[in-house]
């Protein structure tokens, strides 16, 4: 007679072998028969091509077409120069399909108004309504230049902050698409400039008898995308600045050692893993990113090398039931002693806690906890504006969410903190808020929170929180 472990081991292969056959008959394999694009009347289609999961005559299993479909969809929208993309495919046979894709084109040239507050945020110039702090002007963008995706930026501005500035971006310019090319140049001036913080808000000089700040700088840069989520962008800046003696003679040592004159080079290394199901406004997926920067590299008259090394992660969970997460941390470590002024902004500025909009905090380092939950209070819908004739500006989508939020965050200086209270504290904010996203990547988020402090406001936003 079999021993009993014997026979029991013969039961397990048995059932193994029953369960590896029962998936292979459910988990069918799908070719890939053909791709077809429509609806691309300006855009190559070599772009759309680019952010597929797949290609003609790859097998999927079945139970990942579904996945496979949408990821695909999600790729291309994120091009950021489609208003919808539709995805279907029809059945040949058993295991062939034909796939479809449909984009609805944009409008590639846009001239945008400029008519935008020189502070931090909205909700700080509303506090102040100085007219003298509004930039005007216009912008011209095209996302979709030549139809390769390659980006043309003019910029023409007038008010707080004079600029002239141009940008021209190309994806790729090697064969296999994984290659990209950018420069750029821009000279600005102005008679107002922030100089330092007190009490944790900026401090202006202020003279409309002479220019106390004139900068222009020329970049350029290769971006290598070998992977479908993950870029790398390497970048090279010579930045000049120019100061009145005012300005230069300030204690919070604007340039460096009261210098009028400062011209050095930066050199910046940006690593991004980018697999968000909307790079607008984000439900699912991840991002992080790693940054490098180093100011002065012994050229130009940047007495010291200012080094600082920025890293972020944020990831977005769908909890079902209309109900979404979210949570993540960034950070920026300085590795000079001393960097001057100009190069010292932490939180506040494109990086806050929420609750405290109404400050700054200037530092060396930083590092800050961002979270959300939000419901779906109406669900994705699309729309027409009926007397609009153009198929590129009639057909809008729209969605509401409510959302609950708390974050945290902490400033380390130990050049200005003896005049900003706030500065090497535990900071903590918190509240709820609506947030409107409609087509054009426009989101508006209102908010009411509180701080540490137990001031309460209500703040408007015109981006998405992560």
């Amino acid at each position: 007679m079999m021993p009993i472990c014997k026979r029991i081991c013969f039961l397990f292969f048995w059932i193994f072998l029953f369960i590896h056959y029962a998936a292979a008959q459910q988990n069918e394999v799908i070719i890939i028969n053909s791709i077809s694009i429509s609806g691309n009347q300006k855009t190559k289609e070599h772009i759309i091509l680019r952010e597929f999961t797949f290609q003609v005559n790859d097998t999927l299993d079945s139970n990942q077409l579904a996945f496979q479909l949408e990821r695909t969809r999600q790729n291309i929208f994120n091009l950021n120069i489609f208003n919808f993309v539709y995805v279907t495919y029809f059945q040949l046979g058993t295991n062939r399909i034909d796939v479809k894709i449909t984009v609805v084109e944009r409008w590639y040239w846009m001239p945008f108004p400029i008519l935008q507050n020189a502070e931090t945020n909205f909700n700080t110039w509303l506090r102040s309504k100085d007219f003298n702090r509004i930039n005007y002007g216009f912008y011209v963008e095209n996302e979709n230049f030549r139809g390769r995706k390659e980006r043309l930026q003019l910029l023409f501005q007038w008010g707080f902050s004079r600029m002239l500035a141009t940008k021209y971006f190309i994806p790729y310019i090697n064969n296999n698409r994984k290659l990209g090319l950018w420069v750029g140049a821009g000279f600005s001036f102005n008679k107002e400039v922030n100089f330092g913080s007190d009490g944790n808000k900026r401090l202006f000089l202020k003279d409309f008898n002479q220019i106390l700040k004139s900068e222009y700088y020329v970049n350029s840069g290769i971006t290598i995308r070998n992977k479908l989520y993950t870029r790398h962008e390497l970048s090279l800046q010579y930045r000049a600045v120019m100061v009145a003696d005012t300005l230069s003679q300030l204690p919070t040592d604007y340039t460096q050692s009261s210098a009028t004159d400062m011209g050095f080079v930066t050199f910046n290394y940006l690593l991004k893993n980018d697999k968000r199901d909307n790079v607008s406004y984000p439900l699912k997926g991840h991002r992080a990113e790693f940054e490098a920067t180093a100011h002065g590299l012994g050229l130009g008259s940047l007495g010291t090398n200012v080094v600082f090394l920025r890293g972020l992660y944020y990831k977005h969970f769908d909890l079902k039931h209309r109900l979404y997460a979210a949570a993540g941390v960034a950070g920026r470590v300085s590795l000079a002693k001393d960097p001057p002024y100009l190069l010292q902004q932490a939180l506040g500025y494109t990086y806050y806690v929420r609750g405290y909009e109404y400050y700054v905090f200037d530092g060396q380092h930083y590092g800050l906890f961002k979270s959300n939950l939000k419901y779906l209070l109406f669900q994705t819908k699309e729309a027409k504006f009926e007397k609009i004739k153009s198929y590129k500006f009639n057909t809008y989508h729209y969605s509401v969410f409510l959302t609950l939020f708390a974050d945290a965050g902490y400033v380390w200086d130990h050049l200005y903190a003896a005049e900003n209270p706030l500065s090497n504290t535990f900071l903590a904010g918190g509240g709820v808020g609506i947030d409107f996203v409609t087509y054009y990547d426009s989101v508006m988020r209102l908010e009411y929170s509180i701080n540490k402090l137990g001031q309460p406001g209500f703040y408007i936003h015109l981006a998405k929180s992560l």
